[in-house]
């Protein structure tokens, strides 16, 4: 997520938080 948040816009990285971020956190919870 750094490197994302470094190199991508600010608005790419607030739009590909709302599909990533579930994602993410379904990933945690399988852990």
């Amino acid at each position: 997520w750094g490197k994302l948040g470094v190199e991508t816009p600010k608005f790419i990285v607030e739009s590909d938080a709302t599909i990533v971020a579930p994602l993410i956190f379904a990933g945690r919870q399988r852990r």
